[in-house]
C-alpha cells in the first residue's frame, strides 16, 4: 500500500494499482516502462516510489499527482549484446543486451555440440538496456555439467553469440 492508500499487486503481466475508495484498477507494463511484465517484488518509499524487482530487472515508477512516470534510459541506438558476467561462471550468469527499438528478443542456451539446452527469454520488449540470467539449468531444471555453452541473442533481424563456461 502507498502513501495514497492505493495498493500494488505484482503479477506474470506487470503490476496493477487498485485505488479502494473508487474500486478503479491500472495496470501497468512494459510498454509503461517496466522492464519485464514478471514481477517478483514491489517496495514504496516514503516519497512515491515504487521499486519493481522484475524478470528483466529492477524498474522504478514515480507517482506525481496526476500521473505515474516511469523512469526510462535514453533510447539506444543500436542492438548490442555485452560479455557475460560472471563468465566463467559457477551459480549463474548475466547476460546484458541493448535494444533500440520494441521487438521480439529470444536468449537460448546450447551446448558444444550445436544441442538446444534451454530458452531462457523469449518476449517483447521496448527499447532500453536489460539483463537476463542463466543459472546453468536446462529447460527441465537440472543442473549442467561443467563445460563451454552458447548464448544465442535473437533480436529482429539480428543474431549474436557469446560463449559461457560454466564451471562446478
Amino acid at each position: 500500500e502507498d502513501s495514497s492508500g492505493a495498493i500494488w499487486i505484482g503479477t506474470t503481466g506487470g503490476v496493477s494499482r487498485l485505488i479502494p475508495t473508487d474500486t478503479t484498477w491500472a495496470n501497468f507494463t512494459v510498454e509503461d516502462g517496466l522492464l519485464s511484465n514478471n514481477v517478483r517484488d514491489i517496495a514504496i518509499t516514503n516519497d512515491g516510489v515504487i521499486w519493481l524487482a522484475t524478470d528483466g530487472g529492477l524498474s522504478k515508477l514515480t507517482i506525481v499527482p496526476t500521473a505515474i512516470y516511469a523512469n526510462r534510459q535514453p533510447i539506444p541506438k543500436s542492438f548490442d549484446v555485452y560479455p557475460a558476467y560472471p563468465n566463467p561462471f559457477n551459480m549463474s550468469t548475466t547476460i546484458k543486451v541493448q535494444l533500440h527499438s520494441r521487438d521480439h528478443i529470444k536468449i537460448s542456451i546450447f551446448d558444444i555440440s550445436g544441442r538446444l539446452i534451454n530458452t531462457i527469454l523469449s518476449s517483447s520488449f521496448t527499447p532500453g538496456i536489460y539483463k537476463v540470467n542463466w543459472n546453468g539449468k536446462n529447460s527441465g531444471g537440472k543442473d549442467m555439467a561443467s563445460g563451454i555453452y552458447f548464448a544465442s541473442i535473437s533480436f529482429a533481424d539480428q543474431k549474436s553469440f557469446i560463449k559461457l563456461v560454466l564451471i562446478k
